[in-house]
């Protein structure tokens, strides 16, 4: 357990804990600096451990003293790790999680891990195939929500495995992205709007023409959005090529609805009053039980890859293990057109 290739300060000593006093620092101090080290935040890590700000505060100056290092920088964006501040914390924070398991838990596991996702995909595709984790008596601790707020529950360690979206680059660890399931996202509505469409399809004509055809139809239409930029319905192959037409200069002007929830945007468009754009495995159900339908099936389909996120560090047996049935059952979570 060491660092990788010590730093050095300006006068040239290594900032390596290592290197630096024979004193043994206390635990509690050492939970203390690890505490403010993931919360940036001396008061946010006193609320954290039930124990008064000053009493951190101290617990930090006796490591600096000890070590003879500066451990953070403190700003107006709270405490950030100096170099020998990310060296200690390297060096002590898989044993202190470690201890924390074993002093806290009420009986022994087999094993714990924390996993991150878009809650549609969570509850709808992931949790259902993690079977062989509950049977061996592995503990998950589920947080749902966006990239970027996981990311940083990936940072605190309060996650150690995500679904991503998105690529998202960390200022305080390597984070390393595997693909895992490749999305597509499909306009569907109800059997009313299905009619209407079909009306304009003339198999004599060319795409293009279709095309054109049905982005008049759509400029018509309300959309059911999951947020305010309509990024699921501008990836949408007929719209990204369309919008313009389809939505003018004001893109909101028809979207009488914005709500982060794709399985709601799915049961609006069922209710009838109006279109959306939502990922094909959220509609599957409802497009096999005819009440959504594709209302165009673009000749090139656009997919999105979703990766597994984890930190750039030897994974336990049961990362490793949720891993495994992430990538065993992702190519079932959506039936692809053939």
């Amino acid at each position: 357990m060491g660092v990788t290739g010590p730093t050095h300060t300006r006068d040239g000593a290594p900032d390596d804990p290592k290197t630096m006093t024979n004193q043994r620092p206390k635990l509690a101090h050492l939970r203390s600096f690890l505490y403010v080290a993931r919360a940036h935040s001396i008061s946010r890590a006193s609320t954290s451990l039930g124990i008064s700000q000053p009493t951190i505060t101290e617990h930090i100056q006796k490591l600096e003293e000890g070590y003879g290092r500066k451990l953070f920088d403190r700003g107006p964006n709270g405490a950030a790790l100096t170099a020998a501040g990310e060296a200690l914390r390297r060096m002590v924070e898989p044993h202190l999680d470690q201890l924390d398991s074993l002093t806290f838990d009420e009986k022994p596991m087999q094993g714990y891990v924390g996993l991150g996702g878009p809650p549609d995909l969570l509850s709808l595709r992931v949790l259902p195939t993690l079977k062989p984790l509950y049977e061996k008596g592995i503990f998950i601790r589920v947080r749902p929500g966006v990239a970027a707020d996981l990311l940083e529950h990936l940072e605190n360690r309060t996650v150690d495995v995500f679904i991503a979206t998105a690529r998202l680059t960390s200022r305080l660890l390597e984070v390393r992205y595997e693909p895992l399931f490749e999305e597509e996202y499909v306009l569907v509505g109800d059997a009313r709007w299905r009619a209407r469409i079909d009306k304009q399809l003339d198999p004599r004509e060319s795409t293009q023409e279709n095309e054109r055809r049905l982005a008049e139809v759509l400029a018509c239409a309300r959309f059911f959005a999951f947020d305010g930029e309509l990024p699921l319905i501008r990836d949408h192959p007929l719209i990204l090529k369309h919008f313009g037409t389809i939505f003018g200069s004001d893109k909101l002007r028809q979207v009488p609805l914005i709500m982060p929830d794709l399985r709601a945007l799915r049961d609006v468009a069922i209710a009838g009053a109006g279109v959306t754009v939502i990922p094909r495995y959220i509609a599957q159900d409802a497009l096999e039980r005819g009440e959504l339908f594709e209302l165009y099936q673009p000749p090139n389909r656009k997919y999105n890859t979703l990766y597994i996120a984890h930190r750039a560090e030897p994974l336990t047996p049961v990362q490793r293990r949720l891993m495994e049935c992430l990538q065993e059952s992702a190519g079932e979570w959506e039936d692809k057109p053939a």
